[in-house]
């Protein structure tokens, strides 16, 4: 398997674009564009892999934190990570 190259993160919500993703890296530039068709498309194929991936990955987060919460720091990114998803935050 290779390593996958996903635009440096944390990603975020544009403060003013509430529907407009952008990285803490480059904050004025989407993550997400339109092709010549009007298409959506995400800047990197690994991007686009990694948004797919998000829900399943966000119920695996809450299913593991659900059986094995701790007072961790590891634990703290997971809650806050699924706050963040969730809009919890």
């Amino acid at each position: 398997m290779r390593d996958m190259l996903p635009t440096k993160g944390p990603w975020l919500q544009h403060p003013d674009y509430p529907h407009c993703l952008a990285s803490v890296e480059e904050p004025t530039m989407s993550l997400l564009t339109v092709d010549d068709d009007g298409y959506g498309a995400f800047l990197s194929a690994d991007d686009c892999r990694l948004a797919a991936a998000a829900p399943e990955l966000l119920d695996a987060l809450k299913a593991v934190v659900s059986v094995a919460d701790r007072a961790t720091v590891e634990f703290d990114k997971a809650r806050a990570a699924i706050a963040k998803a969730t809009g919890v935050a």
